[in-house]
C-alpha cells in the first residue's frame, strides 16, 4: 500500500492586478484610456437622456393640447363663424321661389340645418370665410358660393327648379 500526500486545495480567490508591475503600458495610459471611455459613456448616456426627455415633452405638449380642446390652426380659424346664421335666398332671374330663408348652424366650418323645410341644406366655410352650400329637395338642388365676414356673408347661387334654371344671390346675418 503506498502512502500518498493529501490534495492540497488550490487558492481560486481573485487577486488584485498591480498595476505597478504591469509593463505593456505605463499607468497614465491606462488612465487616459479610462477616462476617455467614462467620457464616451456618460455623453452616449446624456445624449439618451436628452432624446429621452425631447420626446417626453412632445408627447406631453400634444396630450396637453388635447385635453385643452386645442385644435389645429385652419379648424381654430374656421370656429370665428361658428354659431347660429340666418340664411336669405333670393331668386333673381328663372322660375324659382322669390325668397327662401333659412336658420342654420356652423359648427367647426361644417354648416348644417336641421329644420323642418323638408330640404337638404349642406356645406363648408374656410378659415377665410369662403363658403360653398348645397340646397337640394327633391330632384331641385342649387349650389351657392360666398364669402362670410364678421356677422354678416354674402354671395351667389345657380341652381335647377323644376321648370328650369334659375340664380340669385344669398345673405347671411349671425343670430
Amino acid at each position: 500500500m503506498s502512502h500518498a500526500e493529501p490534495m492540497r486545495q488550490k487558492d481560486h480567490a481573485p487577486r488584485p492586478i498591480d498595476i505597478a508591475r504591469l509593463t505593456f503600458a505605463p499607468r497614465l495610459t491606462i488612465s487616459l484610456a479610462v477616462r476617455q471611455l467614462m467620457a464616451q459613456s456618460v455623453m452616449a448616456h446624456s445624449v439618451k437622456l436628452v432624446r429621452s426627455y425631447f420626446l417626453l415633452a412632445v408627447a406631453a405638449a400634444l396630450w396637453g393640447m388635447t385635453l385643452w380642446g386645442m385644435t389645429p390652426m385652419s379648424a381654430r380659424a374656421q370656429a370665428g363663424f361658428d354659431g347660429a346664421w340666418s340664411i336669405l335666398i333670393v331668386t333673381e332671374s328663372g322660375e324659382c321661389d322669390r325668397a327662401y330663408r333659412y336658420a342654420v348652424q356652423i359648427d367647426h366650418g361644417h354648416i348644417n340645418y336641421d329644420g323642418t323645410a323638408g330640404v337638404e341644406l349642406t356645406g363648408n366655410v374656410d378659415r377665410n370665410g369662403r363658403v360653398s352650400a348645397t340646397v337640394q329637395r327633391g330632384g331641385q338642388g342649387a349650389n351657392g358660393t360666398g364669402r362670410l365676414s364678421g356677422n354678416r356673408g354674402r354671395g351667389t347661387w345657380q341652381g335647377k327648379s323644376s321648370t328650369g334654371q334659375c340664380s340669385g344671390y344669398w345673405e347671411a346675418q349671425r343670430r
